[in-house]
């Protein structure tokens, strides 16, 4: 399955201050069957939504960079911080704990076989 990662500002106030603003969130878009699964992980709750294929740019978010990945057989540890990074990284079956900000998952994927959008 392949997977979009988006990468764009935060509406969160303390985060603006140490990250730069195309990297301060992320959150993926899971494509199957004719929809897509939108999963937003926010501070203290995850947004999920479905839209049509062709109706996801409807999910209003202002989008910096986006990646395509392939999703990778997930044995990653469900403990840690919850973070946008960390949950991307379980859906994604990444489990390198080091990477904890938007720019060094971005960096990360980008060794992959991925596509930019």
């Amino acid at each position: 399955m392949r997977a979009i990662i988006c990468f764009g500002p935060s509406k969160n106030r303390w985060l603006r201050k140490f990250l730069s603003r195309d990297f301060q969130h992320c959150f993926v878009i899971l494509y199957t069957g004719g929809k897509a699964l939108v999963v937003d992980p926010a501070p203290n709750f995850v947004i999920y939504r479905i839209y049509d294929e062709d109706k996801v740019h409807a999910y209003g978010r202002e989008i910096c960079h986006a990646v395509s990945v392939e999703v990778k057989e997930n044995d990653t540890s469900m403990f840690g911080i919850h973070t946008c990074v960390s949950h991307i990284k379980r859906i994604i079956g990444l489990d390198k704990r080091w990477i904890l900000t938007p720019r060094q998952l971005y960096n990360e994927v980008k060794k992959w076989d991925c596509q930019s959008i």
